[in-house]
């Protein structure tokens, strides 16, 4: 205990970033021996936030947090580190790594999901937070906001055969879990642009074009089954 005493009070008089991280981290391994976990990882953290983007402190902090149980204070120690930064790659690989401790640490799906959507705002092609908000959004059944995710997600994706997918599951949605039949009407055709030959976007349209009653529409649709 004496010698992390020592060690704070070195660290009034230290200015150099290297040597506040040199002098932190003495520190953390000094409440490591002493068996206080929570301590070290205060520590740590403390270091870590001298340069967030030392990836390898990073990875000490997940250690010492689950020896601590600690996950809630690295959440806390993530908070800061996004503050202190402006770059976007860092701050969405920092709030991809909150949102997974909020999903499986803390069991918080809803504040995984903010921080997901946080990843996305720094980085907007962020695939891996496109992927875990919808499902986090599924499992929670919450269809509307799904729908909006995915349609978002389908305007960053680069490949036709996944953008066609996500449109597929956006056009599910409005008709048979959210009672949408326009909106479902759109996804399908969107589904068209994409593939026009595509027997289930057809099928679909023949089926809701029917049911709202546009003829002219329906009978352009079956004119083009014909076709196909």
């Amino acid at each position: 205990r004496k010698l992390s005493d020592v060690l704070e009070v070195r660290l009034e008089t230290v200015e150099d970033p290297p040597r506040r991280v040199a002098v932190l981290r003495e520190k953390a391994a000094a409440e490591v021996q002493l068996g206080r976990s929570a301590e070290a990882l205060d520590a740590l953290g403390r270091a870590w936030l001298e340069d967030v983007s030392d990836a390898l402190t990073l990875a000490e902090l997940d250690g010492l947090a689950a020896a601590a149980n600690g996950w809630q204070r690295l959440v806390d120690i993530l908070d800061k580190g996004i503050a202190a930064t402006l770059v976007p790659d860092l701050r969405a690989d920092l709030y991809a790594r909150k949102a997974k401790i909020l999903e499986e640490r803390l069991a918080a799906p809803d504040l995984a999901i903010a921080a997901w959507r946080e990843a996305i705002s720094s980085r907007p092609d962020h695939q891996q937070a496109f992927v875990a908000i919808e499902r986090l959004l599924e499992a929670a059944g919450r269809a509307a906001d799904l729908a909006e995710t995915l349609e978002k997600h389908a305007e960053v994706v680069v490949e036709a055969r996944e953008r066609e997918q996500l449109a597929k599951r956006v056009a599910v949605l409005h008709e048979k879990v959210l009672g949408q039949p326009e909106k479902a009407i759109a996804a399908w055709r969107s589904v068209l642009d994409m593939d026009e030959e595509s027997a289930e976007a057809l099928d679909a349209l023949d089926r809701l074009y029917g049911e709202v009653g546009d003829w002219t529409s329906l009978a352009d649709v079956l004119q083009r089954k014909v076709e196909a």
